[in-house]
């Protein structure tokens, strides 16, 4: 009676002849050496992929590893020059490689090991992390390393840093205006074209824009303004918050203290961030606007102001329902015609509409001061944090 392993023995005899796989492949699919004589292991390392002595699974990959590991050193550290804590390693290879493993494992019924793309990312893995010296971090690292190996094995390594955040704010002391809609549907400006539109496009975000770029040696900044202003007022105070998004970061310390004066715009970093999804910003604002009216003015009627103090103010924008809150205002008389307002309201109060009551539904200073109002100018004078004490009104 022939025993199931001689017959095992027969078939992998007559289905294939000696195979040449590399130590790695081999120790990895025959660990107990149980099938060593169907096979020789070369300790061939050359670099030409064709020899005849390649192994016939990983077609000499595992001998790649030091070398794309000193390639990945190179981009990162000495090309770049990336600042990061932490990193993650990915992989694709060719498809070919996992045929000739099931290839190999089908004739010597090899079932349940690892398959050669987790073998390589692991191996490629434990070697990078003692070069770089980094935290290796599947979930939101610093640095994400895609390498692809293509089928005639030429390697590409691409990089991808991850954003982080910076809660910012600016003051400006000259008319200008916050941003620019620029006609093409991408708002974003790349670094090589920065300079271009700064020449003859200046706003608080080309000016900013261009100064971060260069602190952070980013690809692309993003913006999120909180609240806005007119193009001629002006923003004083501790001044307004914005969010810059670092796009594809090399440089990731920052100096929060960091203070930028240009063209009477000054800004300051305030906080650094790896994420803003818990980020939320109530403030109020303190505003003087220079109103005009239609009728003469008394002093009785912009008494009458005072009764706007602690009240709602409520208006439709875009099919919603919005409500600020004013918490306190008062009015001086320059002439006949014309009042300086103070005033402080929770910020994205419409300023312009509730002076001439545009688009609102309730409290505004014609309805209180039954006059004619039109709002010539107006400046940011602070905008404080709701928690914050406000004394100097």
């Amino acid at each position: 009676m022939v025993s199931k392993y001689n017959r095992n023995r027969s078939n992998i005899t007559s289905l294939q002849p000696t195979y040449n796989i590399c130590k790695f492949c081999a120790k990895r699919n025959d660990p107990s050496t149980k099938f060593k004589i169907y096979y020789s292991i070369t300790n061939s390392y050359n670099e030409d992929l064709y020899d005849i002595n390649q192994c016939f699974i990983c077609r000499g990959l595992f001998t790649l590893i030091n070398k794309i590991v000193k390639d990945i050193i190179y981009i990162t550290t000495i090309r770049n020059k990336y600042e990061f804590r932490s990193y993650f390693l990915g992989s694709s290879i060719p498809a070919s490689l996992f045929d000739n493993e099931d290839h190999f494992r089908s004739i010597f019924k090899i079932r349940g090991r690892e398959n050669i793309k987790s073998a390589f990312n692991k191996q490629i893995r434990d070697i990078s992390k003692k070069k770089l010296k980094k935290l290796l971090q599947p979930i939101k690292p610093d640095l994400m390393i895609n390498l692809s190996i293509l089928d005639n094995f030429e390697i590409l390594i691409d990089l991808k840093p991850r954003s982080y955040y910076l809660i910012m704010r600016y003051t400006k002391k000259k008319f200008m205006t916050q941003n620019i809609k620029y006609l093409n549907s991408d708002k974003s400006e790349s670094k090589e074209h920065i300079d271009e539109y700064s020449n003859h496009k200046i706003s608080i975000e080309t000016i900013v824009k261009k100064k971060l770029l260069e602190v952070t040696d980013s690809k692309d900044i993003k913006f999120t303004w909180i609240g806005a202003e007119d193009p001629n007022s002006l923003v004083l105070g501790k001044g307004r918050f914005f969010i810059a998004e670092i796009i594809a970061p090399q440089k990731r310390r920052i100096n929060t203290n960091q203070v930028f004066k240009e063209d009477g715009i000054i800004f300051r970093i305030e906080e650094k961030r790896e994420s803003i999804k818990k980020f939320n910003v109530n403030y109020i604002s303190k505003i003087r606007a220079y109103v005009q009216t239609l009728s003469p003015i008394t002093s009785q009627k912009l008494s009458l102001l005072r009764q706007l103090n602690n009240t709602v103010v409520t208006y439709r924008y875009k099919s919603k329902i919005v409500q600020k809150k004013i918490y306190k205002i008062c009015a001086k008389k320059l002439d006949e015609y014309h009042f300086v307002v103070t005033f402080l309201a929770d910020g994205g109060l419409f300023i312009k509409q509730f002076i001439e009551k545009q688009m609102f539904a309730s409290n505004s200073l014609v309805s209180h001061m039954d006059n004619n109002c039109a709002c010539i100018k107006f400046d940011i004078l602070g905008i404080y944090l709701k928690k914050d004490r406000i004394d100097d009104f």
